[in-house]
């Protein structure tokens, strides 16, 4: 089941959601994502860190074209995706 968060982000404050994904040591737990605008490479950040602020993964945010699937936590969670959709401006996060 497939998880759906609208990309809304403010000027004032980082934009956060949380993800249900699956690795393959710990199975399926919730993870913290926020997304935060770099001034100086001038793009979007995406940080995944656990329940207790363990961060996981700190990576620039790349959108998946219509049709092809690029995860943004491809190599950190061997269960799971976490796809940013530029047109549409989602997330989705597929445990």
């Amino acid at each position: 089941m497939s998880t759906v968060t609208p990309f809304s982000p403010t000027a004032t404050e980082p934009f956060q959601f949380q993800a249900a994904l699956t690795d393959g040591v710990l199975g399926t737990a919730t993870y913290n994502c926020v997304v935060l605008w770099n001034t100086f490479g001038q793009r979007w950040y995406i940080q995944v860190a656990d329940q207790s602020g363990n961060l996981i993964v700190n990576a620039p945010m790349v959108a998946s074209p219509p049709g092809y699937v690029i995860s943004l936590v491809a190599g950190y969670f061997s269960g799971s995706t976490l796809i940013f959709t530029e047109d549409t401006q989602t997330f989705t996060a597929s445990p």
